[in-house]
């Protein structure tokens, strides 16, 4: 079975990202949140056309993979999973929450760490929150996540049937956290116990420093609410909430060229400063 899913790997990647993105998109047209600040298709065209860019550079930087390292680790029992003999079905188990403590981190560190941000910041320049823009992501941000993502599989020993289920489930989740979609009330506090919700990934997404240092988690809530970094609400509310940057609100700032070059730009660097009597996270 790992053998086919391995030789399939690509198609079953694609089918993981583009499926639920593209089922996102059709639900926010009767359930949108937040009325469109900017044309769609301006818009839609720049992050489409750097998310294929980031497709094709990761095929032919690091065209294996994380279910190649899983392998790779399983084959000569390297990692943490490794250290105590474990059960298949235990070690994909682990597995899951691991690989998603490990997404936790290291956006953690594309916040903290000024040339990491120049790059992430592009992903939270985007003026308006949509299922667009879960593939707007710098190319070399794209690189930077998918290499700590095989150095983090290797260092845990993940199982690859662990990794294929954390796909499986979490490209789904990161795909609906940044779609523009209002859930009844009741499912989003039920879901947002334990997983990312659009209300809660659009609060890391609001132009305020305090709120988007919160909320780092990529598919369980569990890693922010252990560390302290979890906001339940922005402070504006769901539809009122201003998402991007207040460094790039220009409408240019939209097209691909801009886009890619923004690293670039001195205000790249900049950090919103929080308004005066904001409070810090509970």
């Amino acid at each position: 079975m790992l053998e086919a899913l391995f030789q399939h790997r690509g198609a079953l990647l694609a089918a993981v990202t583009w499926v639920p993105l593209l089922a996102v998109a059709a639900a926010e047209l009767p359930l949108e949140q937040r009325a469109a600040r900017h044309l769609r298709w301006r818009r839609w065209a720049s992050n489409l056309g750097v998310g294929l860019l980031d497709r094709a550079l990761l095929h032919l930087v690091l065209p294996l993979g994380a279910v190649a390292a899983a392998l790779f680790s399983a084959e000569r029992e390297l990692g943490l999973l490794h250290l105590q003999p474990l059960p298949a079905a235990v070690a994909a188990a682990l597995t899951v929450p691991l690989l998603d403590l490990g997404g936790y981190l290291r956006h953690r560190l594309e916040h903290g760490v000024p040339l990491l941000w120049r790059f992430h910041c592009v992903h939270h320049a985007d003026l308006d929150l949509d299922w667009s823009t879960a593939i707007r992501h710098h190319p070399v941000s794209a690189l930077f996540s998918n290499g700590f993502r095989l150095g983090w599989v290797l260092l845990i020993g993940a199982s690859p049937v662990g990794v294929v289920l954390y796909f499986l489930l979490g490209r789904p989740i990161d795909a609906l956290a940044h779609g523009n979609v209002r859930l009844p009330g009741w499912l989003e506090r039920g879901l947002r116990l334990v997983l990312v919700t659009p209300g809660v990934h659009a609060v890391h997404h609001s132009s305020a420093q305090l709120e988007t240092d919160s909320n780092f988690g990529v598919a369980f809530t569990g890693w922010d609410r252990l560390f302290r970094t979890f906001r339940a609400a922005a402070a504006a509310g769901p539809r009122d909430l201003e998402v991007g940057l207040r460094e790039f609100r220009a409408a240019r700032d939209l097209d691909l060229d801009h886009l890619l070059l923004l690293p670039l730009q001195g205000s790249a660097a900049a950090r919103a400063e929080p308004e005066p009597g904001a409070s810090p996270l509970p």
